[in-house]
């Protein structure tokens, strides 16, 4: 991992230390981000991209995370000294306070005109302070952007290249973004954003399974349906949807295997639950809610486990923490 990462540092940065990649090297392929006399989708356009840097931050603090763990120091200093300089850099040259967003850099050193969905790793670092953070969080509740009929396009809803069938990353709705964004804001404390996000999303793709039996590769922003020219039976990443968005946003249901603690955050009145949880290695863990008349009412729930753990019970506001036994447990 290391390894890897120094490699894009060595191969895939500018004299000035920030990063470059490409419409193919983000994935997204067609976004109109790089000056006109550059190829859209194979040339970095000599310019900072803003995915790149972010990801490789967020990268980055993680592995120097795991050189504290296993004492490993010589493999993390550079990396260590990287994370410092990408903070500063993306704050003080990719960050605009008018407009409250991260754009890409071009090599007149003027910013990008592009909000991009890539922008949004913010969310899994520290660049911004919390006003900041909010302000920028503010464009995913922006109805002429990010908040359409099928929440979060790839790219925002006023830019002159925006396509109301997706066009691939010109306004298509990607599980695997959108799990970025889920995830992003539910970390940084935006937990009732997230879970409006995640319903929205869920149901406009599940919408589309009624209709079409199969899921896809992605969804259109404007109608509920495949995005242009989209791959049917794209479990690859679309699966993302029903399970993990499921059970994480929309259940609220976080497992920490380190701590051995489980967190639910009730928001839904009718009954769900899910069979079979897998919890570490032996873990299975069966959970039910009763349906409440009212998201302030007390969760009732059920927990059936072969495993120990604790949990954390959340729901409008309030908490309780549990110790769960082996067997039923009736809450």
């Amino acid at each position: 991992l290391c390894a890897y990462y120094q490699w894009l540092k060595l191969n895939h940065t500018w004299q000035d230390g920030s990063y470059w990649s490409s419409g193919w090297g983000t994935g997204m392929d067609n976004q109109p981000r790089l000056q006109p006399q550059y190829n859209p989708i194979f040339s970095n356009g000599h310019m900072t991209w803003i995915d790149t840097c972010l990801q490789q931050l967020f990268i980055g603090k993680i592995l120097v995370d795991f050189g504290f763990l296993t004492e490993r120091w010589q493999e993390i200093e550079d990396i260590e000294d990287d994370v410092k300089f990408l903070k500063r850099y993306i704050k003080e040259k990719m960050w605009d306070a008018k407009s409250s967003f991260l754009y890409d850099r071009y090599s007149d050193s003027t910013k990008g005109t592009l909000k991009s969905i890539g922008a949004f790793w913010a969310l899994w670092t520290d660049v911004l302070e919390k006003k900041e953070l909010e302000d920028f969080v503010k464009h995913l509740k922006d109805k002429e952007t990010f908040f359409r009929h099928h929440p979060v396009p790839s790219m925002p809803a006023n830019h002159p290249k925006y396509q109301a069938d997706g066009r691939y990353w010109q306004g298509g709705v990607w599980a695997p973004t959108n799990y970025m964004v889920l995830a992003g804001l539910r970390n940084k404390g935006f937990d009732s954003l997230a879970f409006e996000l995640a319903m929205k999303h869920h149901e406009q793709v599940l919408e589309v399974y009624k209709n079409t039996g199969t899921f896809w590769e992605y969804y259109a922003p404007e109608k509920t349906e495949p995005g242009f020219l989209a791959r049917p039976d794209f479990i690859g990443w679309t699966g993302l949807v029903p399970i993990s968005i499921m059970f994480e946003m929309i259940f609220g249901i976080q497992a920490n295997l380190i701590d051995k603690t489980i967190g639910w955050n009730v928001r839904l009145t009718e009954e769900h639950g899910i069979e079979q949880y897998p919890f570490g290695k032996n873990g299975l863990i069966s959970f039910r809610c009763n349906n409440r008349k009212n998201v302030n009412e007390k969760p009732s729930i059920v927990i059936h486990s072969n495993i120990e753990f604790t949990l954390k019970l959340r729901w409008s506001g309030s908490e309780q923490i549990i110790q769960i036994k082996t067997g039923e447990n009736k809450i």
